[in-house]
């Protein structure tokens, strides 16, 4: 006479246990892994996205400088003409003027709160929030140095661009989903961290012992790229 033996409740308990010891191993990372991937990617299509909206400004305007196009013209309807004329060139939801100037809280890679002072707070059609400032120009006092160097960031305008690449989604962490750029007068983002960042600014990732002066996750935006947009940390 043959038996059929099945297994025991001790059995099935002890292979379910060992299945949620093994799954409580493995799923983390793989979730944290695809995590850092998709924000990368969508980093990646938000920087595209702005330089060539950037770019495209500068071609029809029939100029070589942001600060001489009509985005960035000075007039008696600055501030509110602004949001209107930024409408032409990028596929916004809404747009609005910050009061008082910050972005939304987020939060630094050690988990502390840190804002950033802007001025302007554009929600694009793509999912990413994207803040900004509409005035100011800025600069090194000697190009040519930079240049010696190997940098190109010389001359900036409106002051910092902060990517928000999902919005109101998780976690809302600077150098997870939150990153900063400079924008240069030539519609170019240049990350915070960077190279080009770094010897015009100070602040260079690969620096040893380097204290970039803000937030940690600040110089996040300048490894990312560099290291083939991937996020190693």
């Amino acid at each position: 006479m043959r038996i059929n033996k099945a297994f025991t409740l001790a059995e099935v308990l002890v292979t379910l246990s060992i299945i949620g010891v093994v799954a409580a191993m493995t799923i983390p990372p793989l979730i944290t892994k695809y995590n850092k991937m998709v924000w990368v990617n969508q980093l990646k299509k938000s920087v595209s996205t702005l330089e060539n909206g950037y770019k495209m400004i500068l071609v029809s305007n029939g100029v070589d400088d942001l600060g001489d196009t009509d985005l960035f013209r000075l007039d008696s309807d600055y501030w509110t003409g602004y949001i209107d004329r930024y409408k032409k060139y990028f596929k916004i939801i809404s747009g609005e003027r910050l009061s008082p100037n910050r972005t939304d809280s987020y939060k630094n890679l050690d988990g502390v709160a840190y804002t950033w002072q802007v001025e302007f707070k554009f929600k694009f059609a793509d999912g990413s929030t994207v803040y900004t400032a509409a005035m100011g120009r800025g600069g090194v006092s000697d190009c040519d140095a930079i240049k010696q160097q190997g940098g190109n960031l010389c001359y900036w305008i409106g002051s910092d661009i902060i990517i928000d690449v999902n919005s109101e989604k998780g976690p809302n962490q600077w150098g997870r989903d939150v990153f900063a750029f400079i924008l240069s007068q030539d519609g170019h983002l240049y990350p915070f961290g960077g190279k080009d960042y770094g010897i015009a600014l100070g602040g260079y990732w690969r620096n040893p012992g380097m204290k970039v002066p803000y937030s940690p996750g600040m110089e996040c935006a300048g490894r990312v790229i560099e290291e083939g947009w991937k996020m190693n940390y």
